[in-house]
């Protein structure tokens, strides 16, 4: 399932603080952002965004690194 533009930002602001929270609130989302940032971290679609995006970086880090 493709991410909605608000879920790209969130997945993209979760990666700069790393805390679901803060990232809800600054994706846009309104309402209990700790509520909101535990859901969204919950759906498939974003945590296996994530977790690409995590290795895509990793990977990148290493070959700074060597």
């Amino acid at each position: 399932m493709a991410l909605s533009n608000k879920q790209r930002v969130f997945v993209d602001e979760y990666l700069i603080c790393l805390n679901a929270s803060e990232a809800a609130r600054r994706a846009g989302y309104n309402g209990k952002s700790n509520v909101i940032g535990s859901q969204l971290l919950a759906n498939l679609s974003i945590a296996e965004e994530i977790t690409r995006l995590l290795k895509e970086r990793h990977l990148s880090a290493d070959a700074v690194l060597a």
